[in-house]
């Protein structure tokens, strides 16, 4: 009985401090805070110079090219990304914004978007960008161009 209460408590006081309840992010809709409890680290991508991901409205591909550091890690951050359409041709004129976001404590950084510098032929510089602490962040990439697409990229940092 006494450890059927003290788990009852334990569980409660667990879920009051990590909200309870799923709630998106005010500066981010992409991101939703799940809670500490709730967060899924199965879903980090595993770095290589170059990962791709599809946009989420599957009207462009973003690629990270490279990071510094490589793979991402706590501290300053800088990215090259590629911006093509589905046909692999270089988005040049884009406006790139690049958003972390650690969705265990439902935080971002200061700021809360880093704007990508376009170099040529679809590539963008965004960065530094400080991933202050270790653990799960994802990181939104916004493109806004003739076809507007986000993509994410969920690496843990270990510090």
């Amino acid at each position: 009985m006494r450890t059927a209460l003290l788990l009852t408590i334990t569980t409660t006081l667990i879920l009051t401090a990590c909200g309870g309840e799923e709630n998106v992010h005010p500066n981010n809709p992409h991101h939703t805070n799940h809670g500490a409890t709730n967060h899924d680290n199965s879903a980090a991508d595993v770095y290589v110079d170059g990962l791709m991901k599809e946009g989420d409205e599957g009207h462009l591909q973003v690629m990270l090219m490279s990071a510094n550091p490589a793979p991402p890690d706590v501290g300053d951050n800088s990215w090259t990304l590629r911006v093509v359409n589905l046909d692999g041709e270089a988005i040049d004129d884009a406006k790139v914004t690049v958003t972390p976001f650690m969705p265990a404590h439902g935080h971002g950084t200061s700021p809360a978007d880093y704007t990508g510098t376009f170099t040529e032929d679809g590539t963008y510089e965004v960065g530094p960008f400080d991933l202050f602490m270790p653990g799960m962040w994802e990181t939104t990439v916004k493109v806004e161009a003739d076809l507007d697409d986000t993509a994410t990229y969920s690496f843990i940092l270990e510090g």
